[in-house]
């Protein structure tokens, strides 16, 4: 079982989508270009709530091997967290690091 919990920083403040949220989201997408997106989520309220309904099935996802194989990018989960550090340019990673070194250590992370 995946606990989520909110993550606050100095600016932003990221906590799982829950029912309740869809009012503001709402909106708030009436401001956004929808263009890129496989629908428009934003052509009507009881579109983009039904798009938000849409869930995850963490085992299912699991399973699937083809998509495991295309996004699988590391040997394990714990090597894949640490990519950042080794791939961003270095001067990108300690802005990142600045910026978001406390976050990062919310959630067990070293920046």
């Amino acid at each position: 079982m995946t606990l989520l919990v909110p993550l606050t920083g100095s600016l932003v403040a990221l906590e799982p989508l829950a029912h309740g949220h869809e009012a503001q989201l709402w909106e708030a997408a009436q401001d956004s270009d929808w263009s890129l997106m496989p629908i428009d989520a934003g052509a009507s309220e009881s579109e983009f709530r039904r798009w938000l309904g849409v869930e995850l099935d963490a085992a299912e996802a699991a399973s699937d091997l083809q998509m495991r194989f295309q996004h699988v990018s590391a040997e394990s989960p714990e090597a894949s967290l640490d990519r950042w550090k080794r791939e961003l340019d270095p001067d990108v990673a300690e802005r990142f690091a600045r910026e978001l070194g406390s976050e990062l250590r919310a959630v067990g992370l070293d920046a």
